[in-house]
């Protein structure tokens, strides 16, 4: 869970300096640590697209999923590994059928 380590320290230094309330830092770590996974699937996805040969398809699959995921709710894994691979799966999926189909 390197994510919550890296949340760790970096709400450890925001603390030192005096950014971020002591009382208020297991919130902030919470909040960084999704903050980080959110990212790290994001450009996970691009990545797929990347090597998939096209990027629109991947945006196409972003701006559709993630409003949808905010509202709606969705599958909550177990860990951020998991989460990673179910994301990069579904988006995979779909990039795969937009080439299909366009073809």
């Amino acid at each position: 869970m390197w994510e919550r380590t890296l949340s760790q320290k970096l709400v450890r230094l925001f603390c030192e300096q005096k950014v971020v309330y002591e009382s208020k830092a297991d919130a902030y770590v919470y909040g960084y640590e999704l903050l980080i996974s959110s990212v790290v699937s994001v450009l996970l996805v691009v990545l797929i697209a990347v090597v998939c040969g096209d990027v629109r398809y991947a945006l196409s699959f972003l701006i559709g999923f993630i409003p949808q995921r905010i509202y709606i709710g969705g599958y909550h894994a177990t860990s951020h590994t998991r989460c990673y691979l179910a994301f990069s799966g579904l988006a995979l999926i779909c990039i795969l059928l937009s080439n299909a189909i366009a073809a």
